[in-house]
């Protein structure tokens, strides 16, 4: 397969993903990977030299921008410059063997396995990893921590995020529950948020509008359920090719009043994206903010990661909104042309929207997906047991197909095992 076709298929692939990564960020990559093939079971990996470390006490710590992840571009074609790489705790030759690093050790071999998975759908898993690498700057031990910190969050609640996804807005419809809670009524149907469309850069646009929350309405754990719907919702308008892997958010704070004030939720959706949605924050307006907001302003600002406060950015008109959206992506009551309908949701075309029920079928391709697996994890470990450097550029495209096969298997599948919400029912959302 020549280069060119590859661009074809897999798109342009920015710097720090799988296909764009400098030898020493693969390394951090293939540690991460040794690690978790341990819990899934392939313990008996031969290693290289250099990744016979003890990961528990390796402190790599690579700046994305540095000179040598700058030298990717002139190397070979899937990025890996020629330019000898500087000595890193992660790129030292030790005698030692692999130590599993402490903080996977509480988790069964069974969870990870069933939440890695489980939360891939249409991600690569090399970009599903490199997410919390890229947020911990390349540090070996606080991307692992970040990672089990966040398998162990999926399955803290009563409902998974997963289930909350696969369920779709038709379980939280049908479960009266949901509808004590205020979940329902107070959030979903009053489309508190919604994804309206994609920005300038193909990013999806989440439309946030504080003037329709109050405290009272709802409970805190309906709060939490909503945000991460919301947050995994828009995920699955992601796209692996062209590197489409973030959103934009818009807080529109039109006719907000401190009655609208709520800390609590805003504290969750902080640690939400920090801790266990990395990178997935492409950008955030916050739009018409009023004067009684700079106080408010000033308390959550001290609360941001400095990495995620550089992402955040005040809008106060059309002309604003549009160096990052067009105007026809942009609602009609902020100036734009959108069409998109904000003040009622579908309940009847959600809760009529059904899985194709075709049991056969499903397991078809359940079984398709257990045997890209299988392959991956295999080639995963080829990849990482491989010391000759003339067989780097084969491994990174036989993995690079295998992701793609991945992602289309989920496709097939989506239909099969995901009930269909807002935006499926009016069109928005095709998975690409």
């Amino acid at each position: 397969m020549t280069e060119n076709n590859l661009i074809d298929l897999y798109g342009s692939i920015r710097q720090g993903r799988l296909g764009n990564l400098t030898v020493q960020q693969e390394l951090v990559l293939k540690q991460i990977w040794v690690n978790i093939l341990y819990k899934m079971g392939y313990d008996k990996l031969t290693l290289p030299a250099n990744l016979k470390v003890d990961s528990n006490n390796s402190k790599t710590d690579l700046k994305e921008n540095s000179d040598d992840a700058s030298s990717a571009a002139s190397g070979s074609k899937w990025g890996f410059g020629k330019k000898k790489a500087s000595a890193s705790p992660a790129a030292i030759a030790t005698n030692g063997e692999f130590k599993l690093h402490e903080s996977l050790k509480p988790i069964s071999n069974e969870t990870m396995q069933k939440v890695f998975w489980s939360f891939l759908r249409t991600d690569y898993p090399d970009n599903l990893i490199l997410r919390f690498v890229r947020a911990r700057k390349w540090n070996l031990t606080n991307a692992l921590s970040m990672i089990v910190d966040t398998i162990k969050w999926r399955q803290s609640f009563s409902t998974s995020p997963d289930d909350m996804i696969l369920n779709g807005e038709a379980g939280f419809l049908n479960n009266p529950a949901d509808v004590e809670s205020g979940f329902v009524d107070y959030n979903l149907k009053k489309l508190k948020s919604a994804i309206i469309g994609r920005d300038l850069n193909g990013r999806p646009i989440v439309l946030c509008r504080p003037k329709l929350h109050h405290a009272k309405e709802q409970n805190e754990e309906a709060l939490e359920k909503y945000a991460i719907l919301v947050i995994e919702s828009a995920r699955l308008f992601l796209r692996e090719k062209n590197s489409i892997d973030q959103a934009l958010i818009i807080f529109d704070l039109t006719d907000f009043k401190t009655s609208n004030m709520d800390y609590t939720p805003v504290k969750f959706l902080i640690k939400c994206f920090e801790a266990h949605y990395p990178e997935c924050l492409g950008k955030l307006l916050i739009h018409k903010a009023p004067w009684i907001f700079s106080p408010i302003w000033n308390i959550i600002k001290n609360w941001l990661d400095p990495v995620v406060a550089d992402k955040i950015s005040f809008s106060k008109n059309l002309k604003d909104l549009e160096k990052y959206i067009d105007k026809n992506q942009i609602p009609e009551y902020l100036g734009g042309e959108s069409k998109f309908v904000l003040d009622t949701y579908p309940t009847e075309a959600v809760l009529a929207s059904k899985v194709i029920d075709d049991k056969e079928t499903l397991n078809k391709l359940k079984q398709q997906r257990n045997e890209l697996i299988q392959n991956f994890l295999k080639k995963t470990c080829e990849w990482v047991e491989n010391e000759d450097v003339e067989k780097r550029d084969f491994f990174i495209e036989e993995r690079l197909k295998l992701s793609a096969l991945l992602a289309a298997n989920y496709r097939d599948m989506d239909p099969y095992v995901r009930s269909k919400g807002m935006y499926d029912v009016l069109g928005e959302l095709k998975l690409e």
